[in-house]
């Protein structure tokens, strides 16, 4: 199962280009900046989130079904195949409530 997994993520990550296709956010004061990311429907990119605080983030979308733990200082990749029209919004469970984003697609 691990196999198929990396052989999954590595095709993905072979087809996107090198380095192309890099959205960008960071956590900083307990917000993510920017907090709205807009893209287009089906292409795919990577979500690229670095934490500049002093605290642990936990990066979790319901939407995306992703969930994923960024230490104060590191930066972390959600790589996301190209998205429908919509609205993904993302959030931390560690954090106040106004340490949220969404991801636009249009």
């Amino acid at each position: 199962m691990r196999v198929l997994a990396f052989l999954a993520f590595f095709l993905f990550w072979t087809s996107i280009g090198h380095g192309e296709n890099i959205i960008r956010s960071s956590i900083k004061g307990q917000k993510f900046n920017p907090n709205e990311i807009h893209v287009k429907p089906d292409t795919p990119f990577i979500f690229r989130i670095t934490n500049e605080d002093s605290v642990p983030v936990e990066f979790e979308s319901l939407d995306l079904n992703k969930e994923k733990m960024i230490w104060p200082g590191k930066t972390i990749d959600i790589p996301l195949k190209g998205l429908k029209p919509g609205i993904y919004e993302f959030f931390s469970d560690f954090g106040p409530k106004d340490l949220n984003g969404k991801i636009i697609v249009e």
